[in-house]
């Protein structure tokens, strides 16, 4: 089976306030990643395309808070 690990930062927003964001708004886990400092999301098959979108409304939003 196959999964993936995505990797990305945020302009102006540190990674470890991102992944805070994220859970406490909208409980989506990510880490922080501490070299390269970045935020890293898990996706695998069963993660469905509704979570998917809401990930990245959550990055957007997040994005437009900074």
């Amino acid at each position: 089976s196959a999964s993936g690990l995505v990797t990305f930062t945020i302009d102006g927003v540190e990674p470890e306030d991102a992944v805070a964001y994220f859970w406490d708004q909208h409980h989506i886990v990510a880490r922080k990643v501490d070299y390269p400092s970045v935020i890293r999301v898990s996706l695998h098959f069963f993660n469905t395309q509704e979570e998917i979108d809401k990930l990245v409304e959550a990055v957007r939003e997040r994005a437009k808070a900074s």
